[in-house]
Formats: C-alpha cells, sequence, structure tokens
C-alpha cells in the first residue's frame, strides 16, 4: 500500500497543481479587477501583481493539498518524496518559460508558484 502512495503522490500534486491553477484565478477575479484598476496600465505582458499573489496561493494550497492527502491516509511517504514531487513541479514551472514574452510577466507567472511551494513547504513541514 505504500508503494501505491509512493507513486500517487507526484500524479497527485500535478493534479492539484491543475486544478488549484484553475480555481485560484476564477476566485480571485476581484482582486484582478481591483488590482487592474489600481494600476491603471493597459500592457497585457508586464510584471502582474494579481499572477504573482495568484501563483503564490496556487503553490501554497498544493502543498496544503499534498500535506493533507498524506496526513489522511496516514501514508508514511517520506518527507523528501514530497520535496521531489515539488521540485519536479518547480521544473515543469521553469520549463513553461517562454522566450517570447518579457521576462517581468514570465516572472509573474512561472516563478510565483516556485515561490509559494517554498512557503507552503516552510508552513506545513516546520
Amino acid at each position: 500500500m505504500k508503494i501505491l502512495f509512493y507513486i500517487l503522490t507526484p500524479i497527485l500534486g500535478y493534479i492539484f497543481n491543475l486544478v488549484i491553477g484553475i480555481l485560484v484565478p476564477i476566485s480571485t477575479i476581484p482582486l484582478t479587477w481591483i488590482i487592474g484598476k489600481i494600476e491603471n496600465n493597459n500592457h497585457m505582458y508586464k510584471f502582474r501583481l494579481d499572477m504573482f499573489i495568484q501563483g503564490i496561493i496556487r503553490g501554497v494550497l498544493t502543498v496544503f493539498l499534498l500535506d493533507y492527502f498524506h496526513e489522511y491516509f496516514e501514508s508514511g511517504v517520506s518527507f523528501w518524496w514530497i520535496i521531489a514531487t515539488i521540485i519536479w513541479l518547480s521544473y515543469l514551472c521553469i520549463i513553461a518559460w517562454k522566450d517570447s514574452n518579457p521576462p517581468e510577466y514570465e516572472f509573474s507567472l512561472n516563478i510565483s508558484p516556485i515561490i509559494g511551494y517554498i512557503i507552503g513547504i516552510l508552513m506545513f513541514y516546520h
């Protein structure tokens, strides 16, 4: 049974990351609207504070759901396996970087979940 949890950890981490990547922007539409009104800048490809905040929330919630899954089922999966899963998710964020977009935009889109993963690990695995 423990082998099954080791196999499911990266798969569930990926699925949690995708689902949260859809739900967090939908739930933070008011935040996006308020920040858009405050900044009043029509440039689409720049550093976007709303995307940065959404990425951090996405990273923290992904780590939380992985932690909750393992605590709920008392899986006994090693802490280092969860770290390896988070490193794999971070790698997927880094390879999603597009060189055709400005680096400020890509930083707010792809690097903020990595910061969220780090914050989540510090919060839930201290």
